[in-house]
């Protein structure tokens, strides 16, 4: 189902979870184009699950006044997944 420019889709918690969780990791990655890989780890959906209601965006654009990169500094940031990157911050 498709109303609002959203979609609606059917997934099964209750008898497979990790299938569900997957579905909805796999709609993510694709609405970004594979910017976004993953929001829900695992375990994070359970059969007591009764709906998720999501959204992904990610936005690309120049600051109207830049940082200076001599101010940031790498540092790790840890996704919900359990790993860990590092980015400037």
């Amino acid at each position: 189902m498709s109303m609002y420019k959203a979609d609606a889709s059917t997934v099964d918690f209750r008898n497979n979870p990790e299938a569900a969780r997957g579905q909805i990791n796999a709609w993510v990655a694709q609405a970004t184009r594979n910017l976004i890989g993953s929001v829900l780890g695992p375990g994070s959906i359970t059969p007591l699950a009764r709906a998720v209601l999501g959204d992904a965006m990610y936005f690309k654009g120049k600051w109207e006044k830049p940082f200076d990169k001599e101010d940031t500094a790498n540092k790790p940031f840890h996704r919900l997944d359990g790993r860990t990157s590092t980015c400037p911050s």
